[in-house]
C-alpha cells in the first residue's frame, strides 16, 4: 500500500437490501425554503443534534488546508474524534484521584462498523481502568513478558484481517519503548457499501475518450451507470450533491461535484458548503434520475496530529477504494497517551471529470449521523 505524504499539527480544544428512509429534519435546520435543485444557497443554521456531523467536516477540512491540492486524501473524521475524546477519558481517569467511577465514553461511537478497539497498557493503574471499561486490552504485564515487537505484530495481523488488508504494519513497536507513556490506543474500522445499481466498467475505446482535468489519462479507469441511477440531488453554492443508492440501510454514499475552474476555496467556505450540503441531502425526500461516469480510484493517507488536551500524538491512516460495486473505507487510528424508463431529456447527468468530494455518512442514529469516510480526490490514477 502506497503511503502519501503526512503531516502534523495541533488541536486546540451504522440489513435490509436497500436504503429507502429519509430523515425528516424540520426545513428551517437544513435548508431555506428556497432552496430547490436550482441551484440557491442553503441555511447555515444547523440544528444541535447535527453538531457530530458539522464537527466531523471541520475536521476533513482542517487537514485539507494544510496540503496542496494535487494529493489524494482521506479521512475518518469520526474515527480520529472519538479516539481523541477516549483517550482524554482514559487520561483524566488514570490521573484524578478517588474514585474513578465509569469513563463517560468507554467506546467509540462508531455503529454498525466492523469495529475494533485495543489498549495497550504500561501502567497497572490503566490495567484496572481497562478492566473496569470492559475495553479490550494488553495488560502491562503482558506486555513486559511479550514485549513490545510481539505486542504490536499481533495487533498488526488483527488489524490487517479486520480491514480486509487495506491496513497494513499501522504499529510500531519503538512507539512502547518510551517510558513515560501510559498507554497506546489503537482503534480501527472497515465500511463497505454497495452500489444498489452496479457501474459498468468503460470498455478501452470509451476510456481513451474520457479527460481528467480537459487532459487525457491513459492510467484512469472509467465506469458509466449500467442503469439510469434514481439519485438524491440537491445543489449548494454551484456544488452538485450527488447521493448515490446503496444496498446497506442506515448508509449513504454522497458525491460531491464542485464546479469546473474552481479553485481552492478559503477553509472556512468549503466547511459551510459541505456541512450545510451533507445536513440537507441526509433529509431530501424524492429522487432524480440521472446518468453517472466517474474515474475507478484506490487510495490511501495518513497523518499524525497533536491531542494537547490529552497531551498526547496521534497517528491516523485511512483508505479508499471505489470501483463498479461499490466503496470500502478502510481507516485507523493509533494514539500514545501522552432503473426507470426516462426520456433522455429529463435525465440529469454528471461527469465526475474534475476533482471531487466522497463523503460516507453513518445515520443509523438519525439524532447523530457521523462521517466514517471524507475523501478528496484530486487525481484518480495515483495511489
Amino acid at each position: 500500500m502506497n503511503n502519501l505524504p503526512s503531516s502534523d499539527y495541533s488541536r486546540f480544544s451504522p440489513n435490509t437490501i436497500s436504503d429507502n428512509s429519509d430523515l425528516l429534519f424540520p426545513q428551517s435546520s437544513t435548508q431555506s425554503a428556497d432552496s430547490s435543485d436550482s441551484g440557491t444557497s442553503l441555511a447555515q443554521n444547523v440544528q444541535p443534534y447535527l453538531k457530530g456531523l458539522g464537527d466531523d467536516v471541520q475536521e476533513f477540512v482542517r487537514e485539507l488546508t494544510l496540503l496542496e491540492r494535487s494529493i489524494n486524501i482521506v479521512t475518518s473524521p469520526a474515527l480520529v474524534t472519538t479516539s481523541e475524546a477516549m483517550t482524554i477519558n482514559l487520561k483524566n481517569m488514570a490521573y484524578s484521584s478517588g474514585d474513578t467511577g465509569e469513563p463517560h465514553q468507554a467506546r467509540p461511537l462508531i455503529k454498525s462498523t466492523k469495529e475494533g478497539i485495543h489498549v495497550i497498557s504500561k501502567r497497572p493503574k490503566i490495567d484496572g481502568i481497562l478492566r473496569q471499561s470492559q475495553i479490550p486490552h494488553t495488560t502491562s504485564e503482558a506486555l513486559f513478558h511479550k514485549g513490545p515487537e510481539q505486542a504490536t505484530a499481533e495487533l498488526n495481523e488483527q488489524i490487517t484481517k479486520d480491514t480486509q488488508g487495506l491496513i497494513t504494519d499501522f504499529l510500531k513497536a519503538k512507539d512502547l519503548d518510551n517510558p513515560d507513556m501510559a498507554f497506546q490506543l489503537v482503534t480501527w474500522l472497515l465500511q463497505q457499501v454497495s452500489w444498489r445499481f452496479p457501474f459498468r466498467v468503460m470498455n478501452e475505446k470509451e476510456s481513451s475518450e474520457m479527460t481528467w482535468e480537459n487532459a487525457a489519462h491513459s492510467e484512469i479507469q472509467w465506469m458509466e451507470s449500467g442503469s439510469v441511477q434514481p439519485i438524491k440531488h440537491i445543489k449548494n453554492k454551484d456544488y452538485d450533491f450527488v447521493a448515490v443508492p446503496v444496498m446497506e440501510s442506515g448508509m449513504k454514499a454522497v458525491f460531491v461535484l464542485p464546479p469546473e475552474g474552481e479553485t481552492n476555496p478559503g477553509s472556512e467556505d468549503l466547511n459551510q458548503v459541505l456541512s450545510s450540503g451533507l445536513t440537507t441531502i441526509l433529509g431530501k425526500s424524492g429522487s432524480k434520475h440521472a446518468v453517472l461516469t466517474l474515474p475507478k480510484f484506490k487510495f490511501n493517507y495518513q497523518f499524525t496530529k497533536i491531542c494537547e488536551e490529552a497531551e498526547a500524538k496521534g497517528k491516523h491512516i485511512a483508505a479508499l477504494d471505489v470501483d463498479e460495486n461499490g466503496a470500502t473505507v478502510a481507516a485507523a487510528s493509533s494514539i500514545l497517551s501522552y432503473d426507470l424508463h426516462i426520456p433522455p431529456e429529463k435525465l440529469l447527468r454528471f461527469k465526475f471529470d474534475h476533482s471531487f468530494y466522497l463523503a460516507i455518512i453513518n445515520h443509523k442514529n438519525p439524532n447523530d449521523p457521523r462521517v466514517i469516510g471524507m475523501a478528496q480526490i484530486n487525481h484518480p490514477g495515483k495511489s
